[in-house]
């Protein structure tokens, strides 16, 4: 018990941190015979009494009026934060923007670093991202703590594949009029680059650990190539069948999962196909009709990934573009979100998955299960997320980051 003359959260709860000491208060005055009487006498002389804003009192209590709230947990300055506008506490107590501005009760994208002149991959760890400078052919990262931008490696010819490891940087470098990609890693930390191995065609590289793999695609054959640093070689998990295309891959712990589609009469199917390391044999996850996937990623046992309308009619399909999950193995895939606009990067964690649309960032979080744009007039041609940031890059040379 504070007092009567003491703001008093309104609907949203108090947090128990700070609800503790008051109710320890209240009970050792009640134990010693103190009653309210006691504590609004003293707490309300009028040379002590304070100053309640923004709240709506009956004399006995005070309710902060929204959209304002006590976020310092000090009653002498009553509901004194305006979730609408703070920064610190944008649309409720203890949201931090990180950088950005808050508007509406809702944190803003920012301006990571200076504009580049391109990004050619991009992912995140922690709140550290990472990406490849094609034109000025570097691997660089900018910690979001204090946005220096800080390069590792040089003299890198790096095409749109980047990916984390564990503390490693994996990364392709295109051989220009060769026709082969060189695939790299090197510390985060920054050092000397290693030599993995060198494809015809690599892409989507995925990282989990020390293991790495990808789509190696050539003009008529397609591989799931993995290498771990235990492995003298990559070894070739799946090759494409009949009139197959590869189209991405992702790792998690021993599981590496692909996706693969068939064409036929202008009209394709797609497959989700898994295999444990380091050669269990190939199951099928699931199977779409009429749909090609664009984006696959793994978290943890469960997996997300987005679909494109490939059907003669395309254009006059309800549902042109998808969103699905799958929860495990063996259950049936999940529709999250449809819409009519071209879906770009997307990323996922534990917490859920982002994406984006046309000129929206959109979100799907794990706790409310639902749908939420959270970003307008951004397009985010590839997106990385990091413990409390999202990361995209927006083209023309724009590194964003949006608290979470």
């Amino acid at each position: 018990m504070v007092g009567a003359c003491a703001a008093r959260r309104g609907p949203r709860a108090q947090s128990a941190e700070r609800r503790a000491p008051r109710l320890w208060a209240g009970r050792a005055m009640r134990a010693a015979g103190l009653g309210l009487a006691w504590l609004w006498a003293a707490a309300c002389l009028p040379e002590q009494r304070p100053v309640v804003s923004n709240a709506t009192c009956d004399g006995t209590a005070c309710v902060c009026e929204p959209p304002f709230d006590d976020c310092d947990a000090d009653p002498r300055n009553g509901c004194e934060t305006d979730l609408r506008l703070d920064p610190q506490n944008c649309g409720t107590c203890g949201r931090d923007c990180l950088g950005g501005n808050c508007n509406a009760g809702r944190c803003e994208p920012f301006l990571l670093t200076p504009p580049v002149f391109s990004v050619g991959g991009i992912d995140a760890e922690g709140d550290d991202v990472y990406f490849c400078e094609p034109l000025a052919g570097v691997i660089a990262r900018v910690a979001k703590q204090t946005g220096t931008l800080e390069i590792l490696e040089t003299d890198q010819n790096c095409s749109a594949e980047l990916t984390l490891g564990a503390d490693q940087v994996f990364w392709t470098d295109v051989v220009q009029n060769e026709y082969r990609d060189i695939l790299y890693r090197a510390p985060q930390s920054g050092g000397p680059p290693e030599f993995i191995t060198t494809e015809a065609y690599i892409h989507s590289l995925s990282a989990s650990g020390d293991t790495v793999a990808w789509i190696d695609q050539e003009s008529d054959a397609g591989y799931v190539q993995v290498w771990s640093p235990s492995a003298a070689e990559p070894i070739t998990l799946y090759s494409q069948q009949g009139n197959e295309q590869m189209k991405c891959v992702a790792v998690s712990g021993q599981q590496v999962t692909w996706a693969v589609s068939t064409w036929g009469n202008l009209v394709s199917s797609s497959r989700v196909l898994q295999a444990t390391l380091p050669d269990g044999p190939v199951r099928q996850l699931a199977i779409s009709a009429g749909y090609v996937i664009t984006n696959l990623r793994a978290v943890g046992s469960e997996f997300y990934w987005t679909e494109a309308d490939d059907t003669a009619d395309s254009l006059t399909v309800s549902e042109p573009y998808r969103m699905m999950r799958l929860r495990a193995p063996g259950e049936s895939p999940e529709k999250l979100w449809t819409g009519v606009t071209n879906i770009q990067g997307m990323t996922a964690d534990h917490g859920g998955l982002y994406w984006g649309a046309g000129a929206g960032i959109y979100s799907w979080t794990v706790a409310a299960a639902q749908t939420q744009q959270i970003a307008n007039n951004q397009e985010a041609e590839q997106m990385a997320t990091g413990t409390t940031v999202l990361f995209w890059y927006d083209d023309p040379g724009k590194i964003m980051a949006l608290a979470k």
